[in-house]
């Protein structure tokens, strides 16, 4: 990996997962995130994402729930326990019920964002991530 100049850490390129089955919210959020440093990967479903997490690593995972084949939860359930890594989780929802916040919970993603998302949010969203997980780690 290389080291780039990056708002939120003058650290080394860290690497998200962006799981989503709507080709054009992948692309609106890879397109903002790519800017401020971070290195993307794209998937269209939890298989692939799955599959995409066996080959590279990923520092944040980015998932819509509803996913073609399983849901965003049981991705990132998935890649924590097979590959026991810590794994900070931001969930996309057009349903942020009391059910799907409790559900997040439990699973201890780090944040639920309704659906149509704030690139702000996102923004900000990812800066807490990148304080909490990773200020002054530089092995990863």
């Amino acid at each position: 990996m290389v080291a780039i100049f990056s708002p939120y850490s003058n650290q080394k390129q860290y690497s998200l997962l962006i799981t989503d089955r709507d080709e054009l919210s992948r692309e609106t959020i890879r397109g903002s995130l790519e800017p401020a440093g971070y290195n993307t990967y794209l998937a269209g479903s939890g298989r692939e994402a799955i599959e995409i997490a066996r080959d590279v690593v990923i520092h944040a995972l980015i998932t819509d729930m509803n996913l073609p084949d399983i849901s965003g939860l049981e991705t990132f359930r998935f890649i924590k326990k097979e590959f026991q890594v810590v794994l900070p989780c931001i969930l996309l929802t057009r349903n942020a019920s009391k059910e799907t916040l409790l559900r997040a919970i439990s699973a201890e993603a780090f944040t639920v964002i309704s659906k149509p998302i704030s690139l702000d949010t996102l923004h900000f969203a990812m800066k807490r991530i990148m304080n909490r997980y990773y200020s002054g780690k530089e092995d990863f």
